[in-house]
């Protein structure tokens, strides 16, 4: 697990998040086993104009192949808003190469728990700092902490020719 911090400035967090809560208010994922608060897995496609979002995008899949030394592409983007009534289980990343979590507001000191060896470890992060890890270590956010959570995840895949 690597973490990065200073990710996006304060201007483009704000507009991120501002995009977040349209997307969450408006188009929630329907599938049965997404969490309640949480978009379609595309938005790296739908809001690939918005630079808040493209700035993102860069930087993570950077992070990404610096950590693997593989070119990689985006599989999946999507963003998630803890609330008071949200409920999370443990998972993991089926068919993809590497995960990305961006920690965009309200997320210091609460960061992601992942299941290691039987055990839970909360791995804490600040405010606009991303996390790349393992997709088959099963994690799962913290239960909600008294504020909103705002955090986008992103899948990676190898890049093919």
């Amino acid at each position: 697990m690597i973490t990065s911090s200073n990710i996006l400035s304060a201007e483009h967090r704000q507009a991120l998040k501002n995009i977040m809560i349209e997307e969450i208010e408006h188009n929630l994922c329907a599938l049965p086993s997404a969490p309640l608060y949480q978009s379609y897995n595309h938005m790296h496609e739908k809001y690939k104009n918005e630079t808040c979002v493209s700035n993102l995008i860069n930087r993570a899949l950077k992070e990404a192949e610096l950590i693997t030394n593989q070119k990689l592409n985006i599989l999946r983007c999507w963003f998630l808003v803890s609330k008071k009534d949200s409920v999370f289980n443990f998972h993991c990343h089926e068919n993809t190469y590497i995960t990305a979590v961006y920690f965009v507001e309200n997320c210091k000191n609460h960061g992601t728990i992942f299941r290691v060896n039987n055990s839970n470890l909360q791995l804490l992060c600040e405010d606009n700092t991303i996390i790349t890890f393992d997709p088959q270590i099963y994690h799962t956010p913290p239960d909600w902490a008294g504020k909103d959570r705002y955090s986008v995840a992103i899948d990676f895949k190898l890049k093919t020719n």
